[in-house]
This record gives C-alpha cells, sequence and structure tokens, in this order.
C-alpha cells in the first residue's frame, strides 16, 4: 500500500497555523464548530462569560480556578475549547476532564469529537489520531491525549499523570471528597484544573467552596450574559435579542414583560442593578420558565453564590438554614437540669472512616410545649467507643431514655447498653409468627415505613417550632436533606443524615415517656425556691400535687373546671 503524500504547507498556511497556535481566540473562531440548539454548526466565539473566565486564565495566569455559575451558560464548552487547543499544539500533553454520571461524560466527549472532525481539512492532517474511542482521543505525532471519564471512582485516576483536569458538575459527584482527593494527586504540581459547577444544596462542594484551598473562586450570575437581556424598539413596538434580531412574543408574554414590577422584583432589580433589558427577561424567565417561583428562578439563574446554594434541591425540610462549621465531636448545649426530663436517641454507624458518622442527640422533653436538643455526640469511632460514650452521655442527663436504632451495628450497642444495665430503653412491640402474639424487644427497627414516618414527625416538629434551639450540626444536614431522583428524602451527594435520624430517633420515645415523666417529676426534690419556679413553669404542674396550674399559677381544681366549662349554678 502506497504511503500517503505528505502534506507540504504553504506559508499562508503554515502562518494561519502559527496563529492559531498563538491566539486562543483566533483558534476558536476560525476552527471550532458547536453545534446550536437548532442542529446547525456555528464558529465557537466566546460569550461574555467564557470571556471573563479566559481572563482569569490567560491574562492572570490562575492555574486552579473554580467556578460557580449559572446553568447553560457555556463553560463546560469553553473550558473543552481551551483544553483541546493546548492539547493540539503541545507535546505530551495529558488531559482527564471528568464528568458526574456517564451521560454527561458522552455529551463532553462529543464537543471534543466535534472540535477535531470539524478542523480544515488540512489543520486535521496535520494532527492525526493514534485511535478514537467512545472516551478518548489519542494523537500520534505529539503523544498527547484527551480523556473522559466519570467521577464514580477515585481508583481509575490512581497512577495517571496528568497536566490539565477539567471536574464538571463536581457538586453533584456522589464521592465528592474521595475523587476530588485522587484527582488532585494526579495532576503535576504545574498543572492546570478547573472545577466548575452549579449549585447542588450544602454539600461537600459548598464546604469546599467557602474553604482557603488554593483556588480563586469565581462566580457567574446570570446577568453575565447579553442573551439573557430583552431589548425593545420603541419605533416599532417590538422586541429584540443581544444581536437585533426580533422575538415574537405572544400576547401574554407581552403582558407580562410589560407589567408593573411587584414589591419582590423591585427589590431584586435594585440589589443587582439591572437595566431595563435584564428586567424584562428576569419577569419573562420568571413567568414561563420559572411558573412564578423565586425559588426555582434562584435556582437556575442565581444572582449571587449564597442564592444557588440556598435555593437549590428540592428541599425536606422547611426552612432555610446557611451551613456553619462544626469542629466539636460532641457538644454540651445546656446543663441536665434535676427533674428535667430527657430523651436520647442513637444513630450507629459501622465506625469506618469512609461511612456514616455515629450520632446521638439528647432533647429536653420536660415541658408539654416545646422540646430542646440539649447534648449531642457526632463522631467516627469504634461501635463498642461510641457505646460507652453515649452510655454516659445518657446517664448524665438523668437516665434518658435511649433510643437506640438496631439495625446493622447498632444492635451492637444496644446489648451494651442492656449488659451494663442502663435504666431506661426504649422497646418496641413486634409481632412473633411463632408464638402468634406481640413481644416485647429492646431498641427501634427502622424499615421503610418507620424511616418515612420518624422523618415526618422530625419534620413536623420544626415547622411547628415545637422543636426549638436547633444547634448547626442538625441544621447543617437538614439544609442539604432533598427528594432524590426516586422521590425519596435523602441527604445530598456528598452529604450526611446520620444526627437528622438520631435527633427523629429522640422523638420517637415521646411515644413511651409519660410514665418515666411523672415518675422524674416525683422524685424531683428542689433545693431552693428558684428551682421550684423552674420546675413549675417548664412543666405546667404544683410541685407538691403534680396538679396543672392555671394561668394566675394556682392549682387547678375540679370547680376551676367546671367554672371553665361555663355552666350556670
Amino acid at each position: 500500500m502506497p504511503k500517503k503524500r505528505k502534506l507540504v504547507l504553504s506559508d499562508y498556511q503554515k502562518a494561519y497555523l502559527k496563529l492559531c497556535e498563538e491566539d486562543f481566540f483566533f483558534f476558536c473562531e476560525h476552527e471550532l464548530k458547536i453545534v446550536l440548539k437548532s442542529g446547525y454548526l456555528a464558529p465557537l466565539v466566546p460569550n461574555e462569560a467564557q470571556r471573563i473566565v479566559l481572563e482569569y486564565i490567560l491574562d492572570k495566569g490562575l492555574n486552579r480556578l473554580a467556578i460557580l455559575k449559572a446553568r447553560q451558560m457555556g463553560i463546560s464548552t469553553f473550558i473543552a475549547a481551551f483544553f483541546f487547543w493546548k492539547t493540539l499544539f503541545s507535546e505530551n500533553t495529558k488531559c482527564i476532564v471528568l464528568a458526574h454520571e456517564s451521560e454527561a461524560a458522552a455529551k463532553l466527549f462529543k464537543i471534543y469529537q466535534t472540535y477535531y472532525e470539524n478542523l480544515s481539512d488540512w489543520v486535521q492532517e496535520q494532527f492525526p489520531l493514534r485511535h478514537s474511542t467512545k472516551k478518548e482521543l489519542v494523537f500520534a505525532k505529539h503523544t498527547g491525549f484527551i480523556t473522559i471519564a466519570t467521577a464514580n471512582s477515585p481508583d481509575k485516576l490512581r497512577g495517571s499523570t496528568v497536566q490539565y483536569l477539567h471536574c464538571s458538575e463536581v457538586a453533584f459527584w456522589e464521592k465528592q471528597k474521595e475523587v476530588f482527593t485522587a484527582a488532585m494527586q494526579a495532576l503535576t504540581d504545574r498543572g492546570c484544573a478547573f472545577v466548575e459547577t452549579t449549585a447542588n444544596s450544602f454539600n461537600y462542594f459548598y464546604h469546599w467552596w467557602r474553604a482557603d484551598n488554593g483556588y480563586y473562586k469565581l462566580f457567574l450570575p446570570w446577568y453575565t450574559l447579553n442573551s439573557y437581556r430583552v431589548h425593545k424598539d420603541d419605533n416599532h413596538g417590538m422586541y429584540t435579542d443581544s444581536k437585533g434580531n426580533y422575538i415574537e412574543y405572544s400576547e401574554r408574554e407581552v403582558e407580562t414583560i410589560e407589567r408593573e414590577l411587584t414589591y419582590s422584583e423591585v427589590d431584586y432589580a435594585n440589589k443587582y442593578k439591572l437595566t431595563p433589558e435584564q428586567i424584562r427577561w428576569m419577569k419573562w424567565a420568571l413567568e414561563n420558565k420559572c411558573d412564578g417561583d423565586w425559588r426555582t428562578f434562584d435556582q437556575e439563574y442565581p444572582g449571587a453564590a449564597s442564592d444557588a446554594f440556598l435555593s437549590t434541591g428540592d428541599a425536606f425540610f422547611e426552612g432555610m438554614w446557611e451551613p456553619s462549621e462544626v469542629t466539636d465531636e460532641e457538644q454540651e448545649i445546656e446543663k441536665p437540669v434535676l427533674g428535667c426530663t430527657y430523651i436520647m436517641g442513637v444513630d450507629v454507624a459501622s465506625g469506618s472512616n469512609d461511612g456514616d458518622y455515629s450520632a446521638a442527640m439528647v432533647i429536653d422533653v420536660t415541658s408539654p410545649h416545646e422540646y430542646k436538643p440539649v447534648a449531642w455526640i457526632y463522631k467516627k469511632c469504634p461501635v463498642h467507643q461510641f457505646a460507652k460514650e453515649a452510655n454516659a452521655l445518657g446517664r448524665r442527663y438523668n437516665n434518658a431514655m435511649a433510643v437506640i436504632e438496631v439495625n446493622n451495628a447498632g444492635i451492637s450497642v444496644q446489648e451494651d447498653f442492656y449488659l451494663d444495665e442502663y435504666p431506661r430503653l426504649y422497646r418496641r412491640f413486634q409481632y412473633d409468627k411463632m408464638t402468634e402474639r406481640y413481644v416485647e424487644k429492646l431498641g427501634f427497627w427502622t424499615d421503610a415505613s418507620k424511616r418515612s414516618l420518624i422523618l415526618n414527625r422530625l419534620r413536623k416538629m420544626t415547622s411547628l417550632k415545637k422543636l426549638i434551639n436547633l444547634p448547626p450540626v442538625l441544621t447543617n444536614e437538614m439544609s442539604s436533606f432533598v427528594y432524590n431522583d426516586k422521590g425519596k428524602p435523602d441527604h445530598s451527594a456528598g452529604c450526611h443524615s446520620d444526627m437528622i435520624f438520631a435527633t427523629s430517633l429522640a422523638l420517637e420515645g415521646l411515644d413511651q415517656i409519660g410514665e418515666m415523666r411523672m415518675q422524674i417529676f416525683k422524685e424531683f426534690q428542689p433545693q431552693t425556691p428558684a428551682e421550684i419556679v423552674q420546675f413549675e413553669i417548664k412543666t405546667g404542674l404544683e410541685w407538691r400535687t403534680m396538679e396543672p396550674l392555671d394561668e394566675s399559677g394556682r392549682p387547678k381544681t375540679p370547680f376551676d373546671n367546671l367554672l371553665g366549662d361555663n355552666l350556670d349554678f
């Protein structure tokens, strides 16, 4: 088979190729093609957001850049263009792209493939491929390659050495910390790493974003793009896009764009100093893309990083809590008080470093009107060590009733409590098929229906403000507890829910607390008048008689009850 004749470049071609190598913008606009929403190919002309990113990369020389963005800003497309350019014109350049799922990985590879396949024929001949797969381009001349993978296992990165790393949609990775750490180990010291993502509630990425970790943090709000504007041609009464093309809006859409601003829209426009063109688009998008829901708008088109995190995820719990740092493994919020009734929920993990946390939450349930978390343990440690510490915590709080989940490792903790003769243990009744009767067993067994039950009780208690003074160790988890793709409540990727379940278990103990509460009340021996007053305010009972107090602080009598029924004598 005759050898293919090597193409001899003209002076013009040599100069053109040199310009492509030296000028990224020139290369983009003359050689790179992207697929438009219409399906047509078009030159890659960087938009406003892409130009901002490029400024930080080329002009400021940053090689560690994290980008938090609104949707559909073309950042992944741009990073792909930059990496393709670097790989094409540099020797021995190794580039790895990590996507959050296989479908996203396929789309990213398609971008690279489109770039290569639509190069000018003679340019493409200068950069032949050694081979190409569904996830990899390997160049023949300079042994450079581009590999697309999913971020589902850090093991794939071990032993690799790369100069360019693109971590896409990191906030949606299942194992954010593990995979990201492995990826950074593969990157050379002077290598270039770009991290880009939309927000996904308050998971690991949120804390990474706020940390001082050597990355420059760049947030790109929706109003960065000129395409998110609606211009009005006053002469013709028509509307145009950023390129001057007329847009045919329906009568209803025109009414939306031209209606008076609501108070919330005025506040939003003033907050971000929006132009009239941006305001028109905001009103249109709010109505037509977000069903008039501000939370959805802030999720899809955040104006600030805080909006992005607060509004993302289909939250299970009502309310918004911005996470705060919790470094202690245990904390005493309020000291134990004699005469008070406490319940402790215990959620047990395996104790592995890569697993969940073991959690214990103590709640003061003395008052029938409100309940307060007063102490907690939240750590990764061997099961028996955790059992010992949780046992001591419960005893300290007036022998709090211990509600221990006995699924998996929890059965071992329950046994340790029992053998140590812990005085107050939660009991459940379970139907025994052998004896055909209900038998009493220790601990709480969680199945699908019970899981839903205890979570909904916690949600109700927090929404009605019956469970008050929630500590950050709990609200941090609640802020990232969302409905998953299957419609079931679960923690976001990279987050935990152990303290949520410890608290839920504690509240489950309310069903068995009545007799215990009265026993504690009767055993209470106050030492000072102040202790008596505190007891009566918290319990609503007269200390000596244990009778309910009326609004004036007097014990209620049968006669009081009659009067309360408005009976005539």
